[in-house]
């Protein structure tokens, strides 16, 4: 998680992909299809960017703020590594998780698709360990639904949030019938004989995704839905789709 923060909000990123001219001066140049709230109020209280308040609306007070912060969780991460201070680790991965979705809500934000690629050398020694191969589903099933997006709103904070306090500070929201959610980040697993733990990462995820907030389980309030689908990449069909798509994106048959 430290690492992906790191990349993700990395001098090279700010410096070549998260930049003034993308984003804009005072984040004005983010294409939201809508002009109804100021961009403050969309980056705040839609997408649920963090570290973004009043002092920080525009871009150069924002990248001040959001490197400090970066930079102060690595070293909570390094001061870590090892330690049985399981209420600290907990802080720790619920800031690193708030920073890498307000991170992936940006990207998002300015028309960037995102790939974290989790590479496992050992899976046949991980698929044997209950403990880590249960780790690991857990860990994509707490993650991934947390890059998730429906328009302008943080798809975590309208599915999953049931602190008050949290929920009060959310943009009104019109949900469209049959509406679905996108994914502001995919994740790709590689390793020798990584397929045989698809039905186990499926299930896992499939049961996070049920644990909506009760509003929204009782049918009270309206909310798109949210899939997230586990694909073997290996298949034909999932090579022939990619080869699709790069062929379509540069123009050739």
């Amino acid at each position: 998680m430290g690492r992906l923060a790191g990349t993700l909000l990395g001098e090279k990123a700010l410096s070549t992909i998260l930049t003034p001219s993308r984003l804009g001066h005072e984040f004005d140049a983010i294409d939201e299809g809508t002009h109804e709230y100021p961009t403050d109020r969309i980056l705040r209280r839609g997408h649920q960017v963090g570290w973004y308040s009043d002092e920080e609306t525009t871009y150069g007070a924002w990248r001040d703020r959001i490197t400090t912060v970066r930079d102060r969780l690595l070293e909570r991460v390094a001061a870590l590594i090892g330690s049985d201070d399981t209420a600290a680790r907990s802080e720790l991965f619920e800031d690193l998780h708030s920073l890498i979705a307000s991170a992936t809500q940006l990207y998002h934000a300015v028309g960037i698709d995102l790939t974290t690629t989790i590479r496992i050398p050992d899976t046949d020694a991980l698929a044997r360990n209950e403990t880590r191969r249960a780790d690991l589903c857990g860990f994509l099933a707490k993650t991934a639904p947390k890059q998730s997006v429906y328009g302008i709103h943080s798809g975590y904070r309208m599915l999953f949030e049931d602190r008050p306090a949290k929920l009060c500070r959310r943009l009104p929201s019109e949900i469209d019938r049959n509406a679905t959610m996108d994914l502001t980040m995919s994740w790709v697993l590689t390793g020798p004989t990584v397929t045989e733990l698809r039905d186990e990462i499926a299930d896992t995820l499939s049961t996070e995704l049920t644990t909506v907030r009760e509003a929204i389980a009782d049918g009270t309030e309206a909310a798109p839905t949210l899939e997230i689908p586990v694909v073997d990449g290996m298949t034909y069909p999932a090579i022939r789709r990619v080869i699709d798509e790069i062929a379509m994106s540069h123009s050739v048959q």
